[in-house]
C-alpha cells in the first residue's frame, strides 16, 4: 500500500498533534454554549 503524499501529511499532522497534545483544540468548538466547556462534558 501506497500513501499519497498529502495522505502520509496529515498521517503526520495527526500523530505529532497526538503526541504534543494539541489534537484536542482542533476539534473543539470555538465557542462554549452555555458556559459548558468540550472537556467538561467528556470528564
Amino acid at each position: 500500500m501506497r500513501w499519497s503524499k498529502q495522505g502520509a501529511h496529515f498521517v503526520l499532522q495527526t500523530q505529532t498533534r497526538t503526541l504534543d497534545g494539541t489534537l484536542r483544540r482542533k476539534f473543539e468548538p470555538k465557542s462554549t454554549e452555555m458556559g459548558v466547556s468540550f472537556s467538561d462534558q467528556i470528564t
